[in-house]
C-alpha cells in the first residue's frame, strides 16, 4: 500500500487499530501544528489585522469544515438556479482545484455544463476573480465555490455544508482527520446545511442538529440530500435516459470525496454492484487504470460501468478504450427536504439589506 493510501485511511479511521502506529503519531503531531496556524490566523482576521476585502456585489460563499463530498458543487448549482428564478444574476467564483495546467478543473467543468448561463470564473485568489469579472461584466451577486476558508474575501452570507453521515469524521484536524478548522469554526456560519440527511437515522440528524445549535446558534439548520434524477452514456450526457437503466449487475467507479453516497443510490435504483472501484478525490485514471477496470468487468461478466458526473468529464478522453462495457453516468441533483422556508428568507434578508 502506497504511503498517500496510508495517510488517506489514517485520516478516514480506516486502517488496522494495530498497525500504522508511527505515522499516525507523525500525523497527530502535524494536526496539532496546524491547528496552531489555523487558530492563529483565525485570531488575525477576526482582530482585523488580516482584513478580508468587500467583493463589489451581494457574496455569499458555500463551504464546509472538512475535506471530503460534503455536496459543495451541486448545492452551488441548487443555489444559482434558485437565485436565478428569482431575477438575480449570479456569478461563480471558483478556485478551480486539482485542474491541470491549460484544463478545467473537476467542478468547473461540471457547473459549465450544468449552469451555461452563468458566468464561471477561475482564480484561487477569489478577490481578483471579482476584480476582473467586474471589469468586463456586471452580476447581482456572487457565489464562493469552496469559500468558508478563503476569508479574504467578504461575504454577505455564509453557507456550511455538512455531510450529516460524517460530519467531523474522527475529530481531528488534518493530516490525522479530515477537519480544515476545529468544529467551533461553525461559529461563522450563517445557514448551515445537513447534506446526505436521507442516508443517516433520525437519531444521528437529531444529535447533529442539537451540534449546531450548541456551536452556531445563530444559524438555521436545513437538510438536504442528493437524488437520482437520471443516467446518460458518457458519449452523450445531454440525453437522459430512465433510472431503469441501471437494474442488473454493474461496474461502478468513483474519485469523489464521498464514494459511499454514491454506490447505496446505485443499490437503491436497483443495481448490483459487483465491480467496484475507488480512487481518491480528484483522481483522474489512467489509460492503464481502465483497462484493468474493464479487464475487470469482463472477467465477471459484467457490461455496464456506471460512473459519477465529476468522473465523466475526465473520463470522455478515454472514450475509445471502453470496448464492449457501456458506460453509464449517474446524474444526480440536491434538493432540499427540510428547511426551504430558512433558505429563502435567509436570501431575501441578504437582498433587503
Amino acid at each position: 500500500m502506497s504511503l498517500k493510501q496510508q495517510i488517506h485511511d489514517i485520516m478516514w479511521d480506516k486502517d488496522s487499530l494495530r498497525g500504522n502506529w508511527g505515522l499516525r503519531v507523525f500525523l497527530h503531531l502535524l494536526a496539532r501544528i496546524f491547528r496552531v496556524v489555523v487558530l492563529l490566523r483565525g485570531i488575525l482576521f477576526e482582530s482585523g489585522i488580516f482584513k478580508a476585502t468587500p467583493l463589489g456585489r451581494k457574496t455569499i460563499s458555500v463551504g464546509n469544515i472538512t475535506v471530503g463530498g460534503t455536496g459543495k458543487t451541486p448545492f452551488v448549482i441548487l443555489l444559482a438556479r434558485l437565485l436565478s428564478r428569482g431575477g438575480r444574476s449570479v456569478v461563480v467564483l471558483s478556485r478551480g482545484y486539482a485542474a491541470r495546467r491549460g484544463e478545467m478543473a473537476d467542478e468547473e467543468k461540471v457547473l459549465r455544463e450544468l449552469l451555461p448561463e452563468v458566468p464561471v470564473v477561475v482564480n484561487a485568489d477569489r478577490r481578483r476573480a471579482a476584480r476582473d469579472f467586474l471589469g468586463k461584466a456586471d452580476g447581482d451577486v456572487f457565489l464562493l465555490d469552496d469559500g468558508f476558508q478563503h476569508r479574504q474575501a467578504r461575504r454577505d452570507l455564509d453557507i456550511v455544508l455538512l455531510d450529516a453521515t460524517c460530519p467531523f469524521g474522527n475529530g481531528n484536524l488534518l493530516p490525522r482527520g479530515i477537519l480544515r478548522e476545529p468544529c467551533e469554526a461553525l461559529g461563522r456560519a450563517g445557514l448551515i446545511v445537513l447534506t446526505h440527511s436521507n442516508e443517516t437515522s433520525a437519531e444521528q440528524i437529531a444529535w447533529l442538529r442539537g451540534e449546531c445549535e450548541r456551536l452556531a446558534p445563530q444559524a438555521p439548520v436545513i437538510q438536504a440530500a442528493h437524488v437520482a434524477i437520471g443516467v446518460s452514456s458518457l458519449d452523450q450526457l445531454e440525453r437522459r435516459w430512465p433510472l431503469e437503466m441501471l437494474r442488473g449487475p454493474v461496474g461502478a467507479c468513483s474519485a469523489i470525496g464521498s464514494p459511499r453516497g454514491f454506490f447505496q443510490t446505485l443499490e437503491d435504483c436497483g443495481a448490483e454492484i459487483v465491480v467496484e472501484r475507488i480512487f481518491a478525490d480528484h483522481h483522474d485514471l489512467t489509460a492503464e487504470e481502465v483497462g484493468e477496470l474493464c479487464q475487470a468487468c469482463r472477467e465477471r461478466g459484467v457490461r455496464k460501468l456506471v460512473v459519477t458526473h465529476k468522473d465523466a468529464v475526465k473520463m470522455r478522453r478515454h472514450l475509445g478504450l471502453f470496448g464492449e462495457i457501456e458506460v453509464l453516468v449517474l446524474h444526480v441533483e440536491m434538493r432540499i427536504l427540510y428547511g426551504e422556508t430558512e433558505l429563502v428568507s435567509s436570501l431575501d434578508r441578504l437582498f433587503a439589506a
